[in-house]
């Protein structure tokens, strides 16, 4: 090999040999063959095409550049034949170095085993001797599928010969020469590779990232390393495809994980692998990221299932995320056809052409032809090569920062709606999902997601749920705010886990406020659940409507009757223990047919709809009858209770008395009230009961019964003789008319009615609890999908789980016969002891088998019934059911679990007001240990806030992604922070930061002159001397506080800035009794300076500074000036 880093100088009259000579000669082929290689590029420059025709292959004109840098050109020729190809040696005075373990490709002893065939024209197996030409085979004659093994591919044979140089003199032939011929040949693709291939099979995944050897030591013929596209094919699965019924929360968690199988796992780490294989040389990584992916990946599901199988729904959009980054990754990387100084050895005296059973083709890439890889002088290799390692480095950081969701602790993180894209959109352009550790330090999965933003320095642009992590501005934290004509997606994050009604309530709040166009329904995994849930208005309006005329009628039918009843005359018993009805001279009662007449004018409705009111027992004879006294209306309202209880007023009647009459009619008036109030306190077909409705109905109907039964003993005179008053009554007041219309009451089978109603009812629930559930909404609803929210103008589809081990709205059984009620009551008891979740249920052991048999063909001869509820019960019956297994996984029951969507508006579910019109989210609520700080305060102040991921307004010293606020960095003032989720701001927090006194130093002055005698004011006093202090520091806005200690000295009032004068008495003879001590702090509300003290004695002329033994603390000024000051902490 040539030496590239030296060469030779001749000198005269130089001893020259060989070795000078091909020294020389190498080292300018060399440098000649690496300007190709290096400065220009290696491959296929033009031509060299395959073109296919019925037995002949013809490769076209053209010429390429081999990775040692030789030349190759080739005119077009046709080749019909095709026989074995012999291998030369390799030449001894190759000048490069090759892998000698492995064979220089096409060469002894590489060609060993392999199926290699030499091309031939026409002419040139012609040209063979007969007996080479037994070796040739055409091409017309080979199989169909013989070229499909094969690659086509030009060698530049080189030959060692030796030079022919005989002369007259001399015939020693001495010397050699480099023969080259272009070959074409066909290589079987499977030979291409040794025994040591490039497969991704033999890649360690697990363990510790093992350094990858260099290409050229691995690959015999590595033309792989540079083809244009990844044959790893990664494909996951759409969920639940082939359909199969998911009819539980289990079902559906289980439908995620079969899609994340471990076969699906091993794909995606092949096809990572491969990625570093083929082209960790061009990106120049030296070492594997994904060695142990595999190992990773399933330990992520491994822990996500036994810990928080919830998560198993992020799990699949992670690794959806994983296979999008791959593919973006793949065809990215198929376009770099450029590399920095391409290893020599990567075809070094060949060239591929390309599969030999296709033609080349300009619009389709064929993988194994070797096209030109231009140097990067010639190509836009900084940009391409840049975009591609980024996006390599996303496929490392996307499995470095997944973080599994804890979603037992979901009602703390925010659902957030973030505009995405998807369908044929990359990665880069969707939003960065929930489950990323997006601001990792050193690792920030953002700074890698996007290269057009990061190349633009705009990477905190992108957006995502966590993107308040990195960028605060509204633009990125609130993007909903903003133009969303170029998103087609919306993702929908943070709500796994969470109450289903919270969570929809959450959305729909936002989709008002955002004005975002998609709609979204709940739905229960299994059984829709009514504990606090009412039929829609659009189910049951036609049922109300019903109700309330049925009713209606029956308090006209009704009203007649009762009212004459309760204005006939009554008095109670006199001290002879008789009753006697009473005469009303000034209001006599009107006869029964002007009563009927009156009533019949104007109806009342029952009840005023939409009231919460609960009607006590009296209600209807006091809203529809004129109270009069020494009527039954009037003793009837006397005989109730507080508490509603009726006692009859008559006691022990006696047959065919009129006490017998008046017991009658107080039991007709108290069951009257008893089914009007029940009928007031009801005022929807859902809210019937059909238990309560049975004792109001079966007292009704037996009270008038009775009266009739009494009534029509006196008047047909069948019964032995009556008191003559009961016959006094009926004819006084035409009471024996009343017989018909109890009868037409009787006829009108209300109770019989409202019985129907409510059977109806129980099937609409039914239904309707069956269209809220997530199988029947699946079949409904075709071309459910999850990608982890919903596109514009699509329906998102919020799954909850919902386990009801009984479910039953409502008991129905017609009670228009007492005999009815005893079936009622045992349905009902029967009912209450339903078993509980998890309870076997077994065949009663009082059903005999002729019994159970009967019961078995009635429950599949009933209507109204759906099969599925048929068979259900059938299994009850014969013990063969249970209510529900237990679940696999332990989820809190009434949380979403997962969410779907339709690519349009789904089949209409009607929802509640709220649910239309949800109400206001609740303003978010800021909280700190304290309002007031220092500006010399360093430490961080932690800011709470009620509702998780929102934004704050830009304030100093406030740090929003920690939460905290740091005095010292703010300085002084007042700052108003507003925390803002949702679009809802907080009400503003307050924070005031005051500035510390920066000193605490004061100085004083003596009240005398400056001759050194004292003033007359102080002269007037004897012995007293004083002295102002006046602070370094003077603002009003602080808090001065002044101490002296010592005796004989006083302090005067002080000023607002803090001045003040301080007196003494220099009269006293002792020397310690003279010493005093001021001291001096200033505040500013709770922020404290230091303490300034100064030690001063007292004497005949005035305050000075005391003297240590060290010298004097200070030396008094000149008269009027200030004395020196010095300071120390107060203890």
């Amino acid at each position: 090999m040539a030496n590239p880093i030296e060469y030779i100088v001749f000198e005269p009259d130089q001893v020259l040999t060989n070795d000078h000579l091909n020294e020389t000669f190498n080292y300018l082929d060399q440098q000649n063959r690496w300007t190709r290689n290096k400065l220009i590029g290696i491959g296929i420059v033009c031509g060299l095409d395959i073109v296919l025709n019925p037995g002949i292959i013809e490769i076209n004109k053209g010429c390429g550049v081999t990775s040692q840098g030789y030349l190759i050109t080739q005119y077009t020729n046709q080749y019909t034949y095709y026989m074995p190809y012999t291998p030369v040696e390799v030449p001894d005075d190759l000048p490069f170095v090759y892998d000698k373990e492995g064979g220089l490709p096409f060469y002894k002893p590489f060609c060993t085993g392999k199926t290699v065939w030499l091309l031939l024209t026409d002419d040139q197996f012609n040209a063979l001797e007969s007996a080479q030409q037994l070796n040739a085979k055409t091409l017309s004659s080979a199989a169909a599928t013989f070229l499909s093994d094969y690659v086509v591919a030009l060698f530049l044979e080189v030959k060692e010969t030796d030079l022919k140089n005989c002369d007259t003199q001399d015939c020693n032939n001495k010397g050699e020469k480099m023969v080259l011929q272009v070959r074409p040949l066909l290589v079987a693709k499977n030979d291409l590779y040794n025994n040591n291939a490039n497969k991704v099979s033999n890649i360690d995944r697990i363990g510790n990232i093992n350094k990858i050897s260099p290409i050229s030591s691995r690959l015999n013929i590595p033309s792989k390393a540079f083809q244009l596209s990844l044959n790893s094919k990664v494909q996951l699965k759409r969920f639940n495809v082939p359909y199969t019924d998911l009819e539980t929360a289990d079902d559906v968690l289980n439908a995620f994980v079969s899609l994340v199988d471990d076969t699906t796992l091993s794909q995606l780490t092949d096809a990572y692998n491969s990625c570093y294989q083929q082209y960790g040389t061009i990106l120049n990584i030296t070492s594997n990221p994904f060695s142990d992916m595999l190992a990773v990946l399933k330990n992520y599901l491994d822990q996500l299932l036994k810990q928080n199988p919830l998560a198993i729904e992020y799990f699949y959009d992670f690794i959806d995320d994983l296979i999008k980054a791959y593919e973006e990754f793949s065809a990215k990387v198929s376009h770099i056809i450029t590399t920095c100084c391409p290893d020599e050895n990567l075809f070094p005296l060949h060239l591929i052409l390309g599969d030999a059973s296709l033609a080349t083709n300009d619009y389709v890439k064929d993988s194994y032809r070797n096209y030109f890889i231009y140097s990067p002088l010639f190509s836009k290799m900084g940009v391409e090569s840049a975009e591609v390692l980024l996006l390599f480095s996303r496929m490392v950081l996307m499995i470095k920062d997944f973080t599994i969701p804890d979603t037992t602790q979901s009602d703390k993180f925010t659902v957030k709606i973030t505009p995405s894209q998807y369908m044929h959109f990359p990665l880069s352009e969707r939003a960065i999902p929930y489950y990323y550790a997006v601001n990792e330090s050193g690792a920030e999965l953002y700074k890698s997601w996007n290269y057009a933003k990061t190349n633009s320095g705009k990477a905190t642009l992108n957006l995502g749920y966590n993107s308040g992590l990195y960028n605060t501005s509204t633009e990125v934290a609130q993007p909903l705010l903003y133009d969303i004509e170029k998103y087609n997606f919306f993702r929908v994050e943070g709500h796994i886990g969470q109450n289903y009604q919270d969570v929809l309530s959450n959305i729909l709040i936002q989709r008002l406020t955002y004005n975002l166009p998609f709609d979204v329904v709940a739905i229960a995994d299994q059984q829709f659940d009514f504990s606090n849930v009412t039929l829609p208005d659009a189910e049951i309006q036609d049922l109300e409507t019903d109700y309330n005329l049925i009713t209606t009628e029956a308090r006209s039918k009704i009203l007649t009757p009762f009212i004459f009843v309760a204005n006939l005359p009554y008095v109670g018993k006199t001290a002879t223990g008789t009753n006697i009805p009473g005469r009303l001279t000034d209001s006599p009662i009107k006869r029964f047919s002007e009563v009927k007449t009156n009533a019949i004018r104007g109806i009342e409705p029952i009840r005023s709809s939409g009231t919460s009111y609960v009607y006590p027992k009296g209600t209807f004879i006091r809203n529809n009858c004129a109270i009069l006294p020494n009527t039954i209306a009037s003793a009837y309202l006397n005989a109730l209770s507080d508490t509603g209880v009726f006692t009859n007023p008559v006691t022990g009647p006696q047959p065919g008395s009129i006490d017998e009459l008046y017991f009658n009619f107080f039991y007709f008036i108290d069951a009257i009230e008893t089914v009007m109030v029940y009928l007031l306190n009801t005022p929807s077909v859902i809210d019937v009961d059909l238990n309560e409705q049975y004792d109001a109905f079966n007292n009704y109907l037996d009270s008038i019964n009775k009266v009739i039964a009494t009534l029509k003993g006196p008047v047909a005179k069948t019964q032995v003789s009556r008191d003559g008053s009961i016959i006094s009554l009926i004819e006084d007041y035409g009471v024996n008319l009343l017989i018909v219309d109890f009868e037409t009451v009787l006829n009108a089978v209300l109770d019989e009615l409202l019985d129907s109603l409510s059977n109806e009812v129980n099937q609409r629930y039914s239904r309707y609890a069956d269209k809220h559930t997530f199988l029947n909404y699946y079949k409904n609803n075709p071309g459910l999908e999850h990608k982890a929210g919903v596109p514009k103008g699509g329906t998102l589809v919020l799954v909850y789980k919902n386990y009801i081990s009984t479910f039953n709205k409502n008991i129905s059984a017609p009670l228009s016969k007492a005999g009815d009620a005893a079936s009622v009551k045992v349905r009902s008891a029967s009912m209450e002891a339903a078993p509980t979740e998890g309870q076997q249920v077994s065949a009663s052991p009082d059903l005999d088998e002729n019994t159970l048999n009967l019961v078995k063909k009635m429950v599949a001869d009933s209507k109204g019934v759906s099969d599925t509820e048929k068979l259900r019960l059938i299994d009850i019956l014969a013990g063969r059911g249970v209510s529900e297994n237990e679940p696999n996984y332990d989820i809190i029951n009434k949380i979403i679990i997962a969410d779907f969507y339709v690519p349009y508006i789904g089949s209409p579910i009607e929802r509640t007001t709220a649910e239309i019109t949800p109400p206001p989210p609740p303003a978010p609520v800021i909280s700190m240990s304290g309002t007031t700080f220092c500006d010399n305060d360093t430490n961080p102040a932690q800011i709470a806030v009620s509702i998780p991921g929102g934004t704050f307004n830009a304030v100093p010293g406030l740090d929003s992604v920690k939460q905290t606020f740091t005095p010292a960095i703010a300085k002084a003032g007042t700052y108003r922070l507003i925390y803002t989720v949702n679009n809802v701001s907080s009400a503003p927090f307050n924070i005031t930061v005051l500035s510390v006194p920066s000193s605490s130093l004061f100085s004083f002055i003596n009240d005398w002159s400056g001759s050194g005698v004292k003033t007359a004011a102080v002269a007037a006093r004897s012995g007293i001397v004083s002295a102002t202090f006046t602070p370094t520091i003077r603002d009003s806005r602080f808090t001065y506080d002044w101490e002296v200690f010592g005796d004989n000295v006083s302090k005067g009032a002080m000023t607002a800035d803090g001045v003040i004068r301080i007196s003494g008495d220099s009269s006293v003879v002792n020397v310690k009794a003279s010493i005093v001590t001021v001291s001096l702090t200033i505040s500013n509300g709770t922020c404290h300076s230091s303490t300034t003290s100064m030690q001063l004695e007292i004497t005949s002329t005035g305050f000075i500074i005391t003297t240590s033994d060290d010298g004097p603390q200070a030396s008094l000024k000149k008269p009027g000036a200030i004395e020196k000051l010095f300071t120390r902490k107060k203890k």
